[in-house]
Formats: C-alpha cells, structure tokens, sequence
C-alpha cells in the first residue's frame, strides 16, 4: 500500500510538473507570436514609409527633360502627380486607408511610370467597386506594381503588361 501510495505521489508531482512546463511553453509560444506579430507590424510599417530613392531619381529626372524641352503641360502634370503621391506617402504611412483611396494613390505612381516607360509598359486594371471601402494599410499596392515592373517586366523593350485586379470574394 505504502509503495502505491509513493509511485501515486511521484505520478501527481510529474503531472504537475508537465503542467508547469506545458504554461512555460505555452508562455514562450504566446511570447514568440507577439514578437513575431511586432516584427511582422514594422517590416510593413517600414515597406510603408519607404519610396525607393529610384523611382524619385528617375521621376525627377523625367521632370527636368520635360522641362529642358519646355514641355509645360507635360511637366506640370509630372509634377502634379509627383506632389500627389509623395503627399499620399507622407499624409497615409503607417495608416489605414480605403482600398479606392489607396487606388487612387497608385493611379499617381502609374501615371508616372507609363510617362517614363512610354508604351514599354500597358497597365490595366480591372476593380470591383463592391470592395472599395475596404480598409487596408495605405503603400500596400505601389512596392507590388514596383516589384513587377523590376523583376517581372523591366527588361521589356515593348509588351509588357501588368493587370491590377480586385474582386470580391466572400466566403461562404
């Protein structure tokens, strides 16, 4: 009976013991979720404030030939959509925004781009007006259409496409 009651004794401290390490690591686990989540947060945060010092260059660039050239239409809608979609970057990052406002944004950053790429590039965008009060994190879009115009048709001489789409989905 003695030796029962011992190995009964020494079952419920291991229990109570795997119960300690099983919090502990439950602990652990909720902890590396929430610096996973903090890390996750700032690479977007980051991604969000950030407009590659290329794409500023070039735009810059492309002002002043048209300026040297005198095209003055030309150059102040450049200008105008430059002024548009740095303010959206500094007014928005690190914020939520509707996904037309976000559209909206990145229409400027398109604009831009078909001037400098000319008929190398044709974007095209097919939206489901359904979803346009959606909220999303503003910048989402444009290192999307960046990332594609360099590592999907940057190289392109002529016929390169990009089509932005939006749909609604609802889960059912």
């Amino acid at each position: 009976f003695c030796k029962m009651l011992l190995c009964i004794q020494e079952q419920i401290t291991d229990l109570k013991a795997n119960i300690r390490i099983r919090e502990q690591l439950k602990e652990a686990e909720v902890e590396n979720l929430r610096v996973h989540n903090m890390l996750a947060v700032s690479e977007l945060k980051c991604l969000q404030t950030q407009v590659n010092p290329h794409f500023l260059f070039n735009t810059l660039n492309m002002i002043q030939q048209t300026v040297y050239l005198d095209k003055k239409e030309k150059t102040s809608f450049l200008l105008k959509e430059t002024a548009a979609f740095l303010r959206y970057s500094l007014d928005y990052a690190g914020k939520t925004v509707t996904l037309q406002k976000e559209l909206e944004a990145l229409g400027n950053y398109v604009s831009l781009q078909e001037e400098r790429l000319g008929d190398r590039v044709l974007f095209e965008f097919e939206l489901d007006e359904s979803i346009n009060q959606i909220q999303v994190p503003s910048l989402i879009l444009q290192p999307l259409i960046e990332n594609s115009l360099i590592h999907g048709v940057g190289d392109f001489l002529e016929g390169g496409l990009i089509r932005v789409t939006t749909y609604n989905d609802p889960v059912k």
